[in-house]
């Protein structure tokens, strides 16, 4: 019974919010006597309660009072680089800020995410990140125990998004970047050999950048055939590539690989070094995310820079405005970077600029 009266309430905060055309953290702010509210935000938030008889619990309204200064932090893999970063990324911005975190890898079942999201609630934490896009579930209702998550403390989203109250994201469109990276890779002549894009997992992030290099194909006239785009999980690449390059005649059709991360990139490049293969001169290969994964290959790989150590930041100042009570825009999206090395021909001799444009 305790629990569906705290579900209730959560649901009618959520109301509340939108009848006053302002956020659950502002309902929120007014419930617990914050200062950092205006006076015409606060009465019009509480002439709403008045003409809807809403009635908050006092004592979870009591305990919202107490800052904890802890941040719940949730990921599914801390063994996926692009993540790792932004662990310590975030972790670093908010002990600048006197936060402590908690972290939660909940892997990549639903409801192992689910539970993890409750503990992270149960520990009463000010707010909490959410990083990859892996958490955006295609089913709809499937994401409801992160709406409802946001009825209580803001979430932030690092590389996902939400369209629901108290939910900010910060994240690298994805879709552009692979585009542009495509485009620039075809223009620079691709003799009629075939580009193949491996990607490692299905995700919200991999099925725009899917999308975007499905568009740069064609528009660019670039054959496209059965094999153009690969589920190549990091466990089965060579297997994956076997199948893909068996013989010398598919070898010859191939001149490029792009990849949704530089885990699988590197991979891509030990594959071909072992088939005797010349990268860039026969095959090229770009990666994702632009690691330090990308420094020690050799060659060392061109990457795009989903601008992760900028998002983390952007992801605390967010968080730290909400709960200061301030304005935020619900999304900030950054534009990624492409950084030219020696995987890649045209695209790393004579180009200087490493913007995606």
């Amino acid at each position: 019974m305790k629990e569906k009266q705290s579900v209730n309430e959560r649901l009618n905060i959520q109301e509340i919010s939108r009848l006053a055309n302002v956020s659950t953290a502002t309902v929120s702010r007014v419930l617990n006597g914050s200062s950092h509210v205006s006076d015409h935000t606060r009465e019009k938030v509480l002439d709403v309660m008045r003409r809807t008889n809403y009635t908050p619990n006092v004592f979870a309204q009591s305990l919202k009072r107490d800052s904890t200064k802890t941040v719940g932090i949730m990921c599914p893999d801390t063994m996926d680089v692009y993540i790792t970063r932004a662990i310590f990324n975030v972790q670093r911005e908010l002990s600048r800020y006197n936060y402590s975190s908690l972290l939660n890898c909940t892997g990549y079942e639903l409801e192992d995410k689910k539970k993890g999201m409750s503990l992270l609630l149960q520990k009463r934490v000010d707010g909490i990140v959410l990083i990859g896009s892996s958490f955006n579930e295609v089913d709809a209702d499937d994401n409801k125990y992160i709406i409802e998550a946001a009825g209580q403390v803001p979430i932030i989203w690092i590389n996902g998004t939400l369209d629901a109250p108290n939910i900010y994201s910060a994240y690298c469109d994805d879709q552009e970047a692979a585009y542009r990276a495509a485009k620039r890779l075809f223009s620079t002549g691709m003799n009629g050999k075939r580009t193949i894009y491996l990607y490692n997992r299905e995700s919200y992030s991999n099925k725009c950048k899917i999308n975007g290099f499905l568009t740069a194909m064609i528009e660019s006239d670039q054959p496209v055939f059965e094999n153009s785009i690969t589920l190549c999980p990091l466990d089965r690449v060579d297997q994956v590539l076997d199948k893909l390059m068996k013989n010398p005649e598919d070898l010859s059709k191939i001149g490029a690989v792009m990849t949704s991360g530089d885990s699988l990139a590197v991979r891509v490049l030990r594959y071909l070094r072992r088939r005797g293969l010349r990268v860039p001169d026969q095959i090229q290969v770009i990666g994702y995310s632009n690691s330090e994964l990308g420094n020690y290959c050799v060659p060392e790989l061109t990457s795009i820079d989903s601008c992760v150590n900028e998002l983390s930041g952007e992801a605390v100042k967010m968080l730290l405005k909400v709960l200061g009570g301030e304005t935020v825009e619900e999304n900030k999206v950054l534009k990624a970077r492409i950084i030219p090395r020696e995987s890649t021909k045209e695209l790393y001799n004579g180009i200087q600029d490493d913007t995606v444009q």
